[in-house]
């Protein structure tokens, strides 16, 4: 127990977490912003778009992380564009995530009531208004469990950067492990702490659907909006 908590606290160890974090921060946002790109692409009426994200969904999803990491530090700098291993694996992460989180826009706004765009378009709303006030918040509510969920599942994919020598969590704690031959205390520690993290993306999907839940925001104001243990009041039943 006391190597187990020596290793819990370990600057060594700790500071990987900033590189786990840094890549997974990486991915999320690249990833968001192809994704969005993608899911217009499929969305659109001009078919070569819709056809080249098919197209790129079909590479990025059907090829592993661990070569696309491996394609991004050792195969781009062939052609000239080199970057250090944890820029590698961001983007890696990036162009991999891109490919789900297109598909959950997508079906988040294929998923919007089509009598609600069709009444929008009858009182007069521009493309854009339909998009900022109907479709975009009905999707997004629809959109933050898978969102979360991918959250998760990028933060422990970062793992993978161990490959191309990132000094992130797991790289640290298998060289730890090697030098001290003590693998179950500290990979152990390292599980609790990837635990720690992936409880801390939890919490926070779980307080962005109970703020972009319309019922407790009629019921409830200010913080409580955003804490999911707050419950909304129940109204007794008029006589």
């Amino acid at each position: 127990m006391d190597l187990f908590l020596h290793y819990l606290t370990m600057p060594y160890l700790l500071w990987g977490i900033g590189f786990t974090l840094a890549a997974t921060g990486i991915g999320l946002a690249g990833g968001a912003v192809i994704g969005l790109l993608l899911a217009a692409m499929q969305l659109s009426r001009f078919r070569p778009l819709a056809a080249f994200a098919r197209a790129y969904a079909v590479v990025f999803r059907g090829t592993p992380l661990i070569l696309q990491m491996v394609f991004f530090y050792d195969a781009l700098p062939h052609v000239g564009i080199r970057m250090p291993g944890l820029m590698a694996a961001g983007l890696a992460l990036a162009f991999n995530e891109a490919t789900f989180i297109a598909e959950m826009v997508r079906s988040g706004v294929l998923g919007v009531d089509r009598g609600q765009v069709l009444a929008g378009q009858a009182l007069g709303l521009t493309p854009r208004m339909l998009m900022r006030r109907i479709i975009a918040p009905q999707a997004l509510r629809a959109m933050l469990p898978a969102m979360g969920n991918e959250a998760v599942s990028t933060l422990k994919n970062s793992s993978l950067a161990s490959v191309i020598a990132v000094q992130e969590l797991t790289l640290r704690s298998t060289q730890l492990a090697s030098s001290t031959f003590d693998f179950f205390s500290v990979f152990f520690a390292s599980g609790l702490l990837y635990l720690v993290l992936t409880g801390g993306i939890s919490l926070v999907q779980l307080c962005l659907e109970a703020r972009f839940d319309l019922d407790r925001q009629a019921a409830l104001q200010g913080l409580a909006r955003w804490l999911p243990w707050r419950r909304a009041p129940v109204l007794a039943a008029t006589p």
